[in-house]
């Protein structure tokens, strides 16, 4: 996740000069060696570019020129390792303000990947900028405008599965595919890695991406390479599931899953249809920003890159504008991955976010995920140490992973949360002390400035720092295009107008917190959803299940054997979806679990139905999944003014579990 910064800040560097009346220092990265179009590598003059930033103290521009910037990182840097970055800007040693880097059209063109690369040497990261500064300040207005990042060799390799058989339940690992691999594939396909297989196409969903395994790292990959196809061509190979995986029977990764039973079965894969294998999943980031304050990103591209697009950590008041991931248009579609993990990364942030007019398309992962990581108190399942929980003057200890660089001060606000998740009361921090209890290296303990909150039978397990949370996050007239996972992963005070979301498997939208895996929080609070377009999503393949919804909501707790399940009400407070289009959902469109208050009003619910292959699925489960609006552990609902067009058809247009919602009004709707 260091790579996009690092490039903002030799872009930065590259400029040297002043120009006239603006008092504005220039760096031209083509006086350090660096020059488009010429066929030579570029990495020495960015980088050298770079070093120069820090003799200006403000109003520094890296500039570069449009065309194409070729970086051989493998021949200049050698193998890959994690946390490699091509370029870095730190600002330890001296405060600068004011940094821009201005592309002016340049492009980015990375080489050197290899397929056969382990997957923890996976890839670099193209730009890593540390904004911090002495005396624990930050820096101050960072720009990065007009460029394009993209890979020669991409992550991924394309073929077409030619035969699938599955053998009967008491011989499944016989089951197997096979797979051609496209003609243009040059290379052993024998040794490469595998981490993720995809195909697609789905009904009413031609162009899309369908299911995947991930091979999480130092761990067996999920799908096994037997070897050539007997009887194959010179490119055709035999799989099977990795049944020494240890998440091989976990759902979501069972290989037999995806392997149909019946002919016909939906969401299966079947011989003829395209498929993706991905090489390189996470530990990679094409821009990486750290410790900024104002961050505006404008007219930026990302094409291709093995790995995350942008990650923004411990900064506030960001901006974006015409930022693009999505594959290049002169590749796609046979090519139609751009990332291989995330879009957009973004956690400790504070201030306000906006995004606006921005494509998100083919990602390997989620678009969009802001959250504030929560901190396990320790207390609860693992340990009696009660003096750790509550001592005296309100104190508490918890292992905070990243003591090092997300640092917490006194007067920052906390959330302090349930098991569930369900938020428990706020205090300011008064003071960090000294550890007593043993909880290893990244042990905090805290003092508020109150007794802490006691809930009879919920003892606080979590704690979220909201100073590290926007208090506003806009997201406007942007669209999510086929990517494999989520469309908006949001918690609290955001507002998402007219944007569009195709094509995701799994939610167009997620509102609430994650607690006992993930541990993103806070709570939810304060969702508005307006004037929306959610189509052809929530098929059931890969993360995905029909009874999550096109827009699902509620707190997310995964215990300890690893089966998901929600918190009970309060995890999230005040959504509000309005006006909103769902189209092509197969699958409950709202899902409302563990929340408080919830109105729906003034949506059109078109071309949706129930599809009766999931009935093998739990009660609870399938009863969502035959409902248009599901509500679980939920207070207040407003259902009104709300149509039903073009063929919709459900068991249950909207149906509770449990105890009835109270309120709960439904007027004006033409199912009525």
């Amino acid at each position: 996740m260091k790579s996009i910064t690092g490039i903002v800040l030799s872009l930065s560097l590259f400029l040297v000069g002043t120009l006239p009346g603006q008092g504005v220092q220039s760096i031209l990265v083509s006086n350090y060696g660096a020059h488009p179009d010429d066929g030579l590598d570029d990495i020495a003059g960015i980088r050298a570019a770079i070093a120069a930033i820090p003799q200006y103290a403000s109003n520094v521009i890296l500039e570069f020129e449009a065309g194409v910037y070729d970086l051989s990182a493998r021949t200049v840097l050698g193998l890959p390792k994690a946390g490699q970055t091509l370029f870095t800007f730190t600002n330890y040693s001296k405060s600068v303000s004011d940094l821009t880097i201005a592309g002016n059209g340049a492009v980015f063109l990375c080489h050197g990947f290899k397929i056969t690369d382990p997957i923890g040497q996976a890839w670099y990261s193209l730009f890593y900028i540390n904004g911090r500064a002495p005396g624990n300040n930050r820096l101050l207005n960072l720009h990065i405008q007009d460029l394009t990042v993209t890979m020669g060799r991409l992550p991924y390799t394309m073929g077409t599965c030619s035969k699938v058989y599955r053998a009967s339940n008491s011989n499944l690992q016989s089951s197997f595919f096979d797979i051609k691999i496209d003609p243009s594939f040059t290379g052993n396909f024998s040794k490469m890695v595998v981490e993720m297989l995809t195909h697609y196409p789905t009904p009413g969903h031609p162009g899309g991406f369908k299911f995947f395994y991930v091979q999480d790292l130092g761990q067996p990959a999920f799908l096994k390479l037997l070897g050539k196809t007997p009887g194959g061509g010179s490119n055709e190979y035999r799989f099977s599931g990795n049944y020494s995986s240890p998440y091989s029977n976990e759902e979501g990764f069972r290989l037999l899953d995806d392997l149909p039973t019946q002919a016909n079965e939906h969401g299966k894969l079947y011989a003829n249809q395209r498929v993706l294998f991905t090489h390189h999943y996470r530990e990679n980031t094409a821009i990486d920003i750290a410790a900024c304050n104002s961050v505006e990103i404008v007219n930026t591209t990302i094409h291709h890159w093995a790995g995350m697009g942008i990650g923004i950590h411990y900064s506030s008041d960001l901006s974006f504008s015409g930022v693009t991931i999505a594959p290049d248009p002169q590749r796609a579609p046979s090519y139609p991955m751009s990332t291989t993990s995330d879009g957009i990364h973004l956690r400790e942030i504070s201030g306000t976010v906006q995004w606006n007019d921005c494509l998100f398309a083919g990602m390997g992962d989620d678009a969009f995920n802001i959250y504030t990581p929560m901190d396990k108190v320790y207390h609860g399942e693992n340990t009696t140490q009660q003096s750790c929980f509550d001592g005296p003057g309100g104190t508490l200890e918890v292992d905070h992973a990243c003591a090092a660089t997300c640092l917490y001060q006194p007067g920052d606000l906390f959330e302090f949360l349930d098991e569930q998740g369900r938020p428990l009361g706020t205090d300011t921090l008064k003071a960090l002390l000294t550890p007593i209890c043993a909880v290893g290296a990244d042990g905090l303990r805290l003092q508020f400035n109150n007794p802490l909150p006691q809930v009879s039978g919920r003892p606080i397990t979590y704690i979220c720092n909201l100073s590290q949370y926007p208090n506003s996050v806009s997201i406007q007239n942007c669209t999510v295009d086929r990517n494999q996972g989520n469309g908006f992963l949001v918690r609290r005070n955001v507002t998402i107008e007219n944007c569009t979301v195709v094509g995701a498997p799994a939610t167009a939208v997620t509102v609430g917190p994650s607690v006992g895996y993930w541990n993103e929080g806070p709570s939810g609070k304060q969702v508005t959803i307006r004037n929306c377009s959610f189509t052809d999503l929530g098929y059931g393949d890969g993360f995905g299940h029909p009874w999550e919804g096109a827009v699902t909501i509620g707190g997310f707790w995964r215990k300890k054997n690893k089966e998901w399940t929600y918190g009970g009400q309060g995890c999230v407070h005040d959504v509000l979806i309005d006006g909103c289009d769902f189209s092509t959902v197969g699958g409950t469109n709202v899902v409302c679990r563990s929340t408080n208050t919830i109105t729906i009003q003034n949506c059109a619910f078109e071309d949706s139905s129930f599809w009766g292959y999931l009935l093998d699925y739990p009660a609870e489960a399938k009863r969502a999944a035959q409902s248009l609006l599901f509500f679980s552990k939920t207070g207040s609902v407003q259902i009104l003014n709300n149509e039903l067009a073009n063929g919709a058809s459900y068991i249950y247009l909207d149906r509770w579990e449990g105890t009835k919602p109270n309120p709960y009004v439904l007027s004006g709707n033409s199912w009525q």
